[in-house]
């Protein structure tokens, strides 16, 4: 008897679900994508327990004929393709069906529908593939689909899904970028009872963009349009004040359809050069126009990503319409007295195109891609040794006094406790200080690294690695012992968020306040930072909360503890004393003697030396003494 045989329908559809939904947030987008091609101008989605346990997509579209009902939850049942070729030449998002039985059978779904010149509509129930009894219903036209419980019947898939906050924030994300990927449909998108954005659907990109993102993000964004060899792009991008530590911000639509495309971030990098500082990434919401028979959306089965003809059309249609649009309308910051602060005016969704006609000046295309021609200009500048002559410190058995100098900015001191023991308080220090006599701290070089001498070898020692070495190991301790120290703002600081940023706020708020940050929900997007750990800078304080969110977003990584050890080395790096700053005699000598103290630590948590050590008979193989 052979070995080979078909698969039972019901076990092939529940391998299909796992190429097409892999998590509530592949149903969604599937969801969403057949009521966009069933022509819908308005489309709520809601979901509860990240997806997993409740989605509900409702459209104002055509509807389903209740003769197709059944026909839309079979495999591969489509009213768009006939032939091999027209798999090349499709326009839309998809078809009405194309993943309804591959969530139909890893679910408990409830199908409502009702077409125009219908005089009810149609409710149909499928529970794992098994479908129940019709029946007709009063219904709006449209089509309302209804998903409980994903992978209740496959416990192998459903146990790799992530905690609820996560499979929120992808959700969130798809329902984002389906809502900027058509302006002209109006999106309501619920979680867990509260409503994230509504996008008017007015056709307006830019409103849609502030609807979803906030007015923050929406005024800080520059119109783009350019278009050279058949190849059309328009849509905004962001200037340095909404730059992200990552690219989650940076999204791209291929004749309306969200894509990931190494090219076309690679285009988008590559025309910031010199505009963001080094680890910042700009934020875009850009559409693509191109053939269809160039572009192939084929290549992966979330048809997430594609493959172009002819790649360098594409990277320079976008690499050309950002220069065009940074050169053209360069981004001035703007400057805000420190007792004064913008009003957060909340604008209605009806009155959000007045935003436009305020912030922005119409760009004018110009007539020929812009080039522009880089002259190389050599100055010369005087060389600085940028060393600081501090008088050597005297050899002596007394112990270091640390002083407070009123020039002092950064508290270097290290941390001591009263001790009882025996009836008697001595004053013992955390962590044994070595004597001054053991280490003579001979000056800074550079602004940037503290040279001393001990025990026969020459000390470099960088100064901002060494300071946020310390500054985590203080965290870690305070965190340890729920001890954390903060600072109040004399003007509290308010951060806008994406919903997806938000979310992950939501679910770390203890964590934020474990370490010192103070923080509240103002609003739906935004956040009041009104205490911060001690030592942070004012300037740092938005930087620092979203890449901590970064971080804690970050879904490659389940351990909890990992993400937060890395949130707290972010935290510790911008509480630390910069490159490039004078430090005073007291404050260099405070730094090095701690920093030698650290037992077996001779990196900052991100992997740098501290210090480096040369002997005196290297020094003096070097000078050809020895």
């Amino acid at each position: 008897m052979g070995k080979i045989h078909v698969l039972d329908k019901s076990v092939s559809n529940k391998i299909a679900a796992g190429e097409v939904v892999s998590r509530p947030a592949s149903a969604v987008k599937e969801l969403i994508e057949n009521s966009l091609d069933a022509g819908a101008k308005s489309i709520t989605v809601e979901i509860k327990n990240g997806g997993i346990g409740y989605i509900r997509v409702t459209d104002d579209g055509s509807g389903i004929e209740e003769d197709d009902i059944l026909t839309a939850f079979l495999p591969h049942a489509t009213s768009k393709i006939h032939t091999a070729e027209d798999l090349y030449a499709i326009g839309t998002y998809g078809f009405r069906g194309e993943a309804l039985a591959s969530i139909a059978s890893v679910s408990k779904l409830e199908l409502i529908t009702k077409t125009a010149d219908a005089e009810m509509g149609v409710k149909i129930s499928v529970e794992g593939g098994e479908y129940g009894e019709s029946e007709c219903i009063g219904a709006k036209t449209g089509t309302t689909i209804t998903v409980k419980e994903l992978f209740y019947n496959t416990p192998a898939r459903f146990k790799f899904l992530k905690k609820d906050s996560a499979e929120t924030a992808a959700v969130t994300d798809v329902c984002q970028k389906a809502a900027l990927s058509r302006p002209d449909v109006s999106f309501k998108y619920i979680a867990s009872g509260k409503e994230v954005f509504f996008t008017p659907g007015d056709g307006v990109l830019l409103n849609a963009i502030f609807a979803v993102f906030g007015k923050d993000f929406a005024k800080n964004m520059m119109p783009l349009s350019y278009e050279n060899e058949g190849v059309k792009v328009e849509g905004f991008i962001g200037s340095a004040a909404v730059a992200r530590p990552n690219r989650n911000m940076q999204i791209f639509f291929v004749n309306g359809r969200s894509v990931v495309s190494r090219i076309m971030s690679f285009a988008l990098s590559e025309s910031y050069k010199n505009q963001l500082t080094v680890g910042k990434f700009p934020a875009t919401v850009l559409n693509v126009e191109i053939a269809n028979d160039k572009v192939d959306v084929n290549v992966h089965p979330s048809k997430t990503e594609v493959k172009f003809i002819d790649e360098k059309e594409i990277y320079d249609g976008i690499y050309w319409g950002c220069k065009n649009t940074l050169y053209e309308k360069p981004y001035v910051p703007s400057v805000t007295a420190s007792n004064e602060r913008t009003p957060d005016v909340k604008i209605a969704p009806e009155k959000v195109e007045s935003v436009k006609e305020r912030v922005f000046i119409p760009s004018v295309k110009p007539e020929t891609p812009f080039k522009p021609v880089i002259k190389e200009e050599v100055k010369a500048e005087e060389k600085k040794t940028g060393f600081t002559k501090i008088e050597p410190v005297k050899a002596t058995d007394e112990k270091i006094t640390y002083a407070a100098e009123p020039s002092v900015k950064y508290d270097l001191t290290p941390k001591t406790e009263v001790k009882e023991e025996t009836g008697k308080e001595e004053l013992q220090q955390e962590m044994e200080i070595p004597k001054e006599a053991d280490v003579r701290v001979i000056g800074q070089v550079f602004e940037t690294y503290i040279l001393a001498e001990s025990e026969g070898e020459m000390l470099i020692i960088d100064q901002h690695a060494a300071h946020e070495r310390l500054n985590y190991e203080e965290l870690k301790k305070r965190r340890e012992k729920n001890e954390a120290e903060s600072q109040m703002l004399m003007i509290p600081e308010m951060v806008s968020l994406s919903p997806s940023e938000m979310a992950v706020w939501e679910d770390n708020k203890e964590f934020f306040e474990s370490i010192g940050f103070e923080t509240e929900a103002m609003g739906e997007k935004d956040i009041m930072v009104r205490c911060v750990p001690t030592g942070t800078e004012d300037g740092d304080i938005k930087d620092t909360v979203i890449e901590m969110l970064d971080i804690l977003s970050d879904s490659r990584h389940d351990k909890r503890t990992f993400l937060e050890e890395r949130a707290m080395y972010s935290v510790s790096c911008k509480s630390a004393i910069k490159a490039n700053r004078s430090l005073s005699v007291q404050e260099q000598k405070d730094l090095v003697v701690r920093v030698l103290a650290l037992p077996g630590i001779n990196t900052c948590p991100h992997g740098r030396p501290l210090c480096i050590k040369l002997t005196k008979d290297k020094i003096e193989k070097e000078f050809r003494r020895i």
